[in-house]
């Protein structure tokens, strides 16, 4: 059965703090971090120009196309902070698409990281906690 996940997933906006997050976390386990965007990059070029040259769909397509090769690579055991629209494409953008993020949304390994000092978002108080424990063990490793 294919893989449809990273260890662990990091989704989220632009500014949420996907890649800080990502490397603190990589670092603190030992495992290989992967920015979606930059391995995107690195194959293609500049985000923002490849979507003005092909289109944001092209754009998608190509970016769920790197997204199922790096599970095929077995870079299955890793952190990877997926672009920042992953999540809201259209299902039907890539054959894999609608599995795939299924198994991201499923996943219990999967964490949306949210922009707190934008004040556009309020959370309880209960999750924030829930987040400073998430991280403090993540990174280092204990709860008090």
């Amino acid at each position: 059965m294919r893989t449809h996940t990273c260890s662990i997933t990091l989704a989220g906006p632009v500014g949420a703090g996907k890649t800080t997050v990502g490397t603190l976390v990589a670092k603190r386990l030992g495992i290989a971090f992967v920015d979606l965007d930059r391995r995107f990059a690195d194959r293609a070029q500049d985000v923002s120009a490849y979507i003005t040259r092909f289109g944001y769909d092209d754009y998608a397509r190509e970016n769920v196309r790197l997204y199922r090769s790096l599970l095929d690579e077995g870079t299955n055991r890793c952190v990877i902070a997926l672009s920042s629209g992953f999540m809201t494409y259209a299902r039907n953008i890539h054959d894999e698409y609608a599995s795939i993020r299924n198994a991201v949304e499923q996943s219990p390994t999967t964490f949306i990281l949210i922009p707190l000092s934008t004040g556009s978002v309020a959370l309880p108080r209960r999750c924030v906690g829930s987040v400073r424990v998430l991280l403090r063990v993540l990174l280092l490793g204990k709860k008090q």
